[in-house]
């Protein structure tokens, strides 16, 4: 149980304090604290999912491609 509690004191005793950093769509959106500085993005579930390096590299990649995708949608209609 020690190692799923945050290793900011303020973060351990108050909990996160949570802002809302963007809005992807109406179910994706990304979260971060203002004392940890870490992100988090919520599940369907309710429960939050820490991102790593890994989940913000694969956010970016499915960026691209829907830009690419209205861009090619632009260029054929």
């Amino acid at each position: 149980m020690k190692g799923l509690l945050p290793s900011n004191p303020f973060c351990s005793t108050f909990g996160h304090n949570f802002f809302l950093v963007e809005k992807f769509n109406s179910n994706i959106q990304e979260i971060k604290c203002k004392c940890c500085k870490k992100k988090f993005i919520p599940t369907n579930e309710g429960d939050l999912i820490e991102l790593t390096i890994n989940v913000n590299e694969i956010d970016i990649l499915i960026d691209y491609l829907d830009y690419q995708e209205n861009r090619l949608q632009k260029k054929i209609a």
